[in-house]
This record gives structure tokens, sequence and C-alpha cells, in this order.
């Protein structure tokens, strides 16, 4: 077959290739419907490549389905079609399917691989999926040393409500209010402080540093720790004071007895 022929059967006889005659602005394979089909339609139709015209929601917009499911991606012309915001938006949609799943094989080699998103001028960093589970948000950066972390973040997190979930009731600082709790004396407590220059079973400034930072629930718990002690402090502080006034009232009778 010489080069006239190739051309001839790729590109002036498309029945060659899908079985009809088709416009020239769509492609439509294993199907004989020759206008843009409906979403019964559409679901038994396996390929569209459809360059819309001005009747047509979409343009242009391609089609993969098979009968469970089907997956779409178009240019919307207005806002509100496939949920776009506004025209030209690209639309990715998935009718019929349980879900949508973006499968980065690993090929039993972690954290080499990696889908990105973001823009030329940040790297494609705005956020960062890796093989090894990891996520990232303004960085590719995953530790291989922090197993149990997922999500990595280069800048602020604002958010309206954040939960840390216990994995055990031991987790949490009860123990201050068992009664076999230990709790410092405060002059030992200003000895250690003037010392070390932190509180107790506080991480240090240089430790912090060190560590690269802190988890949050275990600070939390160990912060929480502390506002228990001063209230076991202060509990005992006002036991002293309640003694030390009951004991004035009793020294006041004698004085006053005595004067009589």
């Amino acid at each position: 077959m010489n080069l006239k022929s190739i051309f001839l059967f790729l590109f002036v006889s498309p029945t060659y290739l899908f079985g009809q005659t088709l416009n020239p602005s769509r492609v439509i394979v294993g199907s004989a419907i020759n206008t843009l089909p409906t979403d019964g339609e559409a679901q038994n139709v396996p390929f569209i490549i459809w360059n819309s015209s001005t009747t047509d929601t979409y343009s242009p917009s391609m089609q993969i389905a098979n009968p469970n499911g089907r997956l779409s991606i178009a240019i919307a012309k207005q806002g509100g079609d496939w949920g776009a915001i506004g025209k030209g938006d690209i639309v990715f949609r998935a009718t019929a399917s349980p879900r949508m799943i973006f499968n980065l094989n690993t090929n039993n080699v972690f954290n080499t691989r990696k889908v990105q998103f973001g823009t030329q001028q940040n790297n494609f960093k705005t956020l960062v999926v890796s093989d090894g589970d990891k996520v990232g948000m303004g960085t590719e950066n995953f530790p291989s040393n922090d197993p149990l972390f997922r999500l990595y973040v280069n800048g602020g997190i604002k958010a309206q409500e954040l939960k840390i979930e216990l994995c055990t009731t031991g987790s949490w600082c009860d123990y201050v209010f068992d009664s076999s709790y230990k709790l410092m004396p405060l002059t030992d407590v200003k000895k250690f402080v003037t010392k070390n220059k932190h509180l107790p079973n506080m991480p240090s400034a240089e430790t912090l540093v060190k560590e690269e930072g802190f988890e949050l629930g275990k600070i939390t718990t160990l912060q929480q720790e502390k506002i228990e002690e001063i209230f076991l402090h202060l509990i005992n502080l006002e036991e002293k004071v309640k003694k030390l006034e009951k004991e004035n009232v009793e020294l006041n009778q004698i004085i006053n007895n005595q004067k009589k």
C-alpha cells in the first residue's frame, strides 16, 4: 500500500474505520447514531468525540462508556452546564459509576511517583499525591521517617473546627486526678523551672527545634496535664486557706474571751 492509499484509508474514507460516514466534527464508535446521544443512548456508546454545534450544550466533548458507567469530559458553553461555574470551564463527569478512581501504580517502589496539580509558577505543587499514601499541599517533600503522617502542608491551615481523636482513654490526662498520681510540690516546680527554663514533662524549645515541631494531640494533652495540676494546687491551697480561716476564728474567740 502506497502513501496515497494510506491517506485515502485514514482520512477520506472513515467508513473503513468506524463503519459509517460521519460528520467531520464528530467521531462515534460502536453505534449507528449520528446525533448527540441522550443520556440513555450514551450509556451504550463506547466512545464519542463531539465538536458540538450551537444548539448543543457543550463544545467540544468526549465520552468513554460501557453498560457499567460513563466518563465524560466537556467544555461548558455557560455556567450551570454539568455544574460548571462559567463559560469555558472544563468539566469531568462520571455518570452511573459508583466512584472515580485515579490509580497511581507503585510498582513496589514507594514515594517515587506522584500526581501533581497546580501552576507552572508553583512547580505544580498546589496539590501533590504520592504513591506512598501521602498528600502534599505546596510541597512534595515527604520525609521517609514519618510513616504515621499522611498530609504535609507548606503554609498555614485555616479551619472552623479541628477534631483530634484519641486512640485510647489513657491518651488523655485524667490520670492527674487519680489518687496514686504524684503531684510535684510547687517548691520543686520552682527549682525545676529555675534550672531548666521550662515546666516538668514539657518539651523545651531546643527539643522542639530538634524534632521539627510537635504533635498537636500530644502537646494538647501535656498542656491539659499542667492545667489539671494547677487545679490540684488550687484545691490544696483553698483547703489550707479554709483551715487558716477556721484557726483564725478560733484564736479570735480565745482572745475575746480573755478580754472579758
